[in-house]
């Protein structure tokens, strides 16, 4: 038996609910492989006999902006397109938060 046409759309929303955070979250997991193996091999890594100020103001500075470079690229995307969270799929609204 055939579903109706809005019986498809609310699965159709129910599956872009899950699986849209959850590509991103593998993205931002293959994001912050490349970054730490960067890091790595470059040696911005702080060793323990090599703490010194300006090692440590480098790697806060790096972390931060590594950390926010994914944040700051979905909230672009949602700014761009004039998309609410709700509907990238980002944002399920429950009766607490309604």
């Amino acid at each position: 038996m055939f579903m109706l046409w809005e019986e498809h759309k609310k699965l159709i929303v129910k599956i872009k609910h899950v699986l849209f955070p959850i590509c991103l979250v593998v993205l931002y997991i293959i994001y912050l492989y490349f970054v730490l193996s960067y890091e790595h091999h470059n040696g911005l890594l702080i060793r323990i006999n090599e703490v010194t100020a300006t090692n440590v103001m480098n790697k806060l500075f790096f972390d931060f902006f590594n950390s926010s470079l994914i944040v700051i690229v979905i909230i672009g995307l949602t700014f761009n397109r004039d998309m609410s969270l709700y509907n990238l799929g980002l944002f399920i609204p429950n009766s607490i938060c309604a």
